[in-house]
């Protein structure tokens, strides 16, 4: 009898299962953990441990048969193996003992096992043990299947478990005992198919009977996969023919990552790490694996093929659990069949919920369309937070994972976290040619219907009351911050303003035990942190709250937040800076367009009332003493939004290119008001549930005043506000449009060839001048990482004649004075930086003609720029110096977005291969194996060609750090992805 610890508990009951055999056995070894009283007393309690029958042995070994070959056993015909949970009926040895009497060649004698808990109607847990080759069990028996004798006609089986098992002395010594690599899983299968190979007979004795609590299994099936999938891993490929086992094993490792992914997908998150971990578990036991093999064979008598009849088929397996799944659908039904009330009620609820989410979408398309009739027109929208981008998805995966901003003179920074998740949706849009501006413009077309949605879900949350619901769904798009930032295109707090309620519905799901609702949570904020990073600190409060308070399921909490760190790490690790939680996607504009929303709402009285009449319901919801703590959490909430709000003017995120210089970009307050919106909206909406109730049990006074003015003043507000501001959007001049700048033909034939056009305009301050590598500054060249360096390092207009002080850019202001001194080196430094065509931008609103005239006079005189023409796109000249983004020897080289590479011949001086982007540790050529010797005289990259090098060049930037986290990243999201399937977990035996 071994106990291991894990069962103490039960070892009293099994020692007196023990002590009243009818046939009692000759010897008794009992196996315990150590000598403490908690595991002595039981045996003092039901044996005579003075007996000389009677042995206590402290264990060593580390499972079953390790124990089992540690003791030194007397000489018996036949060894009965008990677990210290295994608590045999009376008559259990002698039922035993006779079956096995019956033929010399019975070796292995196994008892009926059922559940430890035996209320008069057993459950059955096993009766011998069907198999395939590859050691999967059949699930046969029904969990909880009570056991009628419908199993008691077996005799000859492929194994039976250890739990009771009866071997034959003999036998045990000639095969070797167990394997010691096994336990506590697995081992009774491989030596029953070990005594079958050396042509002995395994049966089961249902008439002896033992009753098992697997306290192996641990608290519950999951925690023992691990071992129990390594268990049968080794079996299988223990039954393997020789020539596949070494296939099976890589069959198997790779099998591994599908399964733990298959695993998420069916919403078992545990069991994916233990397919990963039993995997390894195989690895590591290869070596006995040899052993085991080796074992086999030398006892083997039998071929593989005399188990042929005992062992079970795949198709068995999915019959069985074919048969599962039904009976328990049925009993499921059964248990779960309610009223003939109930299913009308709950009929007519999904039926009001239907109507008013198509009610609520119905008012959010009209809106939107009356909001935007001002830009349909203008196709690719760009302007104020937004740019235009001609970006495809192949290019933007390329600079998403290499960490390379092609912008300007280049960055050593990652790209915004937001156009990376936006790649599946650009993939979808590659065959019609979606660009990342086209896709920007469809997000802020979407985003007010999306919204309503979002905010109908999360309405539901809060409220049973379709009509509340579609109320709330309606305040949420109306809300000033949200309405602004869609006017004034400001991507980043659009995303966020329409995704907080779904994040809101996903929270509340997985607090109530949903798996796929935290992967949606988990998701959804990895989603709002790529596009404002401040919601990672609300992620991790949530997280925090979860792993705190939420009983059952703290472990899965620390998921919520992981998504969204890992999305957002490459920005941090290129860029830490506290002022990242004011940071938002998109082009920073400021916060102007807030100050004259405020302004426009103070002055008007159309404006200002109904948001008071919002406020004073979020007030008067105070009063509620149901679900206080839920209304006084929003005002929380509606607090620390104004406090982001008002800091937010203290933060730059970013620079603007003025004449002369730079000037600092002050963050935008709508991040935080929306926040506050948020929280007003929630200490609305919590107070509407179950308020009609509240107002018909009590007897008419001011519940029934109070409640009764809001419902009617909330709807009246709500369709103020926004028809106010769908009329304030009509009347002015909108901010989107059609902005993107001109450019001549012969650009984009440069642009096409990752050549670039130095932009110049000119003022009473100055000259401005802007490298493009696309149609003006784009908008993913707009990150927070570089925005946030940039202001730190920028200084104020005319403080500094060249601006921000980095050494690209001081060598740019350069050479924009050399080309207004007509100097003669100007064509050649402007070739470093790649440029080829030099423009002058067509005049503008507010712009002096005059200046323009002067600036093009002063570049007609420049020696090395050609004049072309003068047209629509602006005056231009091309850049008579070979200029390209990779040159050698005067020879322009074929470059990608990052990547370039270039095939030369030998000669017999060194050469130096030019790379006009900012020189990084990170850039990399090489010709084959062999490494060029960096060289940078200047801002850019370059190498040396040692004399004699032929063959093709090859650059590339390489950063192992960013490249881990964006698969760190794109993990975590896909991860989310999967669990959030609406899929169900699946329940079922242990197999």
């Amino acid at each position: 009898m071994v106990c291991h610890g894990r069962d103490l508990s039960f070892l009293g009951e099994t020692l007196q299962g023990l002590s009243g055999q009818t046939h009692q056995p000759d010897r008794i070894v009992a196996v315990i953990p150590n000598h403490s009283s908690e595991a002595v007393q039981p045996i003092h309690e039901h044996l005579d441990p003075d007996s000389e029958s009677v042995s206590i042995v402290a264990a060593t070994g580390e499972n079953l048969g390790q124990i089992v070959a540690e003791l030194d056993i007397d000489d018996a015909d036949w060894l009965w193996l008990l677990h210290a949970d295994c608590a045999p009926e009376p008559d259990a040895l002698d039922v035993l003992l006779r079956r096995g009497e019956n033929s010399k060649r019975i070796a292995v004698v196994g008892p009926k096992q059922i559940d430890w808990d035996d209320d008069g109607t057993p459950v059955v847990v096993e009766v011998g043990i069907r198999a395939t080759r590859t050691a999967r069990r059949v699930p046969e028996i029904e969990e909880d299947e009570r056991d009628q004798g419908q199993y008691d006609s077996r005799t000859d089986v492929l194994a039976v478990g250890t739990a009771g098992m009866l071997v034959r002395r003999a036998v045990w010594d000639e095969l070797g005992g167990f394997d010691p690599n096994l336990g506590p899983f697995g081992d009774g299968l491989e030596f029953s198919r070990r005594a079958r190979r050396a042509g002995y007979r395994v049966v089961v004795e249902p008439k002896a009977v033992v009753r098992h609590a697997r306290a192996g299994l641990g608290e519950n099936n999951d925690t023992s996969y691990a071992q129990r999938r390594s268990a049968q891993l080794y079996n299988a490929l223990l039954a393997a023919p020789g020539p596949l086992v070494p296939l099976m094993v890589v069959f198997y490792v790779l099998a591994a990552p599908v399964r733990a992914l298959r695993r998420l997908f069916f919403k078992e998150p545990a069991l994916a790490w233990a397919e990963l971990r039993g995997a390894a578990g195989m690895v590591g036991s290869l070596d006995a694996l040899a052993r085991g093999r080796r074992r086999l064979a030398s006892v083997a008598k039998v071929g593989p093929d005399a188990l042929g009849d005992l062992e079970a088929r795949p198709a068995d397996i999915r019959v069985a659990l074919k048969e599962s799944r039904r009976s328990k659908k049925e009993a499921k039904i059964l248990a779960e069949q309610p009223d003939p009330l109930t299913i009308k009620a709950r009929a007519d609820l999904a039926r009001h919920t239907r109507r008013g989410f198509a009610l609520t979408i119905a008012l959010a398309v009209v809106f939107a369309i009356v909001f935007h009739l001002n830009t349909f027109a203008a196709g690719v929208l760009s302007g104020g937070g937004l740019a235009a981008d001609t970006t495809q998805v192949t290019d933007l995966a390329r600079i998403a994972w290499h960490g390379w901003l092609d912008s300007g003179d280049g960055h050593a920074l990652p790209l915004d976290p937001l156009w990376v998740v936006s790649l599946p949706l650009l993939l979808l849009g590659q065959p019609f040619g979606l660009t990342l501006g086209a896709l920007a413009t469809a997000i802020l077309y979407l985003a007010i219907p999306a919204a309503a949605g979002f905010a109908y879900l999360g309405a539901g949350r809060l409220t049973t009351s379709w009509v509340a619901r579609i109320v709330l769904a309606t305040l949420w798009i109306v809300a000033p911050p949200f309405v602004d930032a869609l006017h004034t295109g400001r991507i980043g707090a659009v995303v966020a303003h329409s995704l907080l309620p779904l994040a809101l519905f996903a929270v509340v799901r997985a607090w109530q035990g949903s798996a796929a609702a935290l992967g949606l949570a988990s998701l959804t904020f990895g989603v709002l942190v790529a596009a404002a990073p401040v919601y990672l600190a609300v992620a991790a409060v949530l997280a925090l709250i979860g792993v705190a308070f939420n009983t059952g399921r703290r472990k899965r909490w620390v998921w919520l937040a992981a998504p969204a760190l890992l999305i957002l790490a490459p920005t941090l690790a290129a860029h830490p800076d506290s002022y990242l939680v004011f940071a938002q996607a998109g082009v920073p504009a400021g916060s102007a367009s807030a100050r004259a929303m405020v302004d426009l709402i103070a002055a008007d009285a159309w404006a200002w009332v109904p948001l008071a009449v919002v406020a004073a319901v979020a007030a008067l919801a105070l009063l509620r003493i149901h679900r206080m703590w839920w209304i006084r959490a929003g005002w929380v909430i509606a607090a620390l939004g104004l406090a982001h709000a008002t800091l937010s003017q203290y933060a730059n995120v970013g620079t603007r290119g003025v004449a002369g210089g730079y000037e600092t970009i002050d963050a935008s307050p709508h991040l935080g008001l929306s926040i506050a919106w948020f929280g007003l909206w929630f200490a609305i909406g919590a107070a509407t549930h179950a308020l009609r109730t509240a107002m018909r049990r009590r007897n008419f006074g001011a519940t029934q005043i109070i409640g009764g003015l809001a419902m009617v003043a909330l709807p009246i507000a709500t369709f103020a506000v926004g028809g106010r501001w769908l009329w304030h959007v009509n009347d002015v001049d909108p901010v989107l449009g059609d902005h993107a700048p001109a450019v001549p033909a012969l650009a984009k034939e440069a642009f096409g060839n990752h050549e670039r056009v130095l932009a110049l305009t000119m003022s009473s301050d100055g000259v401005a001048a802007e490298i493009w590598r696309g149609h003006g500054q784009e908008l993913h060249e707009f990150t927070m990482a570089r925005g946030l360096a940039d202001a730190d390092t920028v200084h104020v207009a005319g403080s500094n004649e060249l601006g921000v002080g980095d050494e690209a850019s001081i060598d740019l202001a350069t050479v924009t004075l050399g080309l207004l001194a007509g100097s003669e080196d100007a064509g050649g430094a402007l070739a470093q930086h790649g440029v080829s065509v030099v423009l002058i931008p067509p005049l503008e609103q507010g712009e002096s003609a005059e200046f323009r005239a002067e600036l093009i006079g002063r570049l007609q005189t420049v020696p090395g720029l050609q004049y072309v023409t003068d047209g629509e796109a602006g005056t231009f000249w091309r850049v008579s110096e070979p200029s390209g983004r990779a040159v050698i020897d005067g020879g322009i080289v074929s470059a990608g977005v990052v990547h370039a590479e270039v095939d030369i011949n030998s000669t017999a001086e060194e050469r130096q291969l030019h790379l006009a982007e900012r020189a990084d540790a990170h850039w990399q050529a090489s010709i084959g194996d062999t490494a060029l010797e960096p060289h940078s005289p200047s801002w850019y990259q370059a190498w040396i060609v040692p004399a004699g090098a032929e063959g093709t060049i090859e650059i590339t930037y390489n950063d192992p750090v960013h490249r881990a986290l964006m698969l760190a990243g794109a993990f975590a999201l896909t991860a989310s992805v999967v669990i959030a399937l609406p899929i169900r977990r699946r329940k079922g035996g242990v197999e």
